[in-house]
């Protein structure tokens, strides 16, 4: 049976994650400038910010964290490629939340609708060849 805390390489992972963030918060998005997309990094505001802000991003990169390790779990137990290819479902998953919750293509023309409905065809065959793949 897997065991991700007796394995060292989600620890190594995590450990490098929580390391280099701050580095490339600090000094890597400074060096990009500023777009009106991706404003430049703002560390005052960073530290102004609620203590709930920052336990939100934490909780956030738990949630994550436990999608990687039951992913590695999964993988032994199904297989790679189907542990792999359920995980990359996400993306279809988040364009449900936009369509459906978040309404972000209402009146948008028919056109749109007809590549998203493409796309979710493209990505369910992809997905499904993946799995196919073991």
């Amino acid at each position: 049976m897997f065991k991700p805390l007796h394995s060292p390489s989600f620890l190594v992972f995590a450990t490098g994650v929580c390391c280099t963030t701050p580095l490339v918060c600090l000094f890597v998005r400074p060096l990009l400038g500023g777009t009106e997309f991706e404003p430049k990094f703002d560390f005052e505001a960073y530290a102004r910010a609620p203590i709930t802000s920052h336990g939100m991003g934490c909780l956030g990169g738990m949630v994550w964290a436990l999608g990687t390790v039951s992913s590695l779990i999964s993988g032994k137990t199904i297989g790679m490629a189907l542990s792999y290819s359920i995980g990359q479902s996400a993306p279809m998953v988040a364009t449900l939340w936009g369509l459906f919750l978040y309404k972000e293509f209402d009146g948008a023309p028919k056109a749109a609708w007809t590549f998203i409905g493409i796309m979710f065809m493209c990505y369910v065959i992809a997905i499904g060849l993946i799995a196919g793949s073991k």
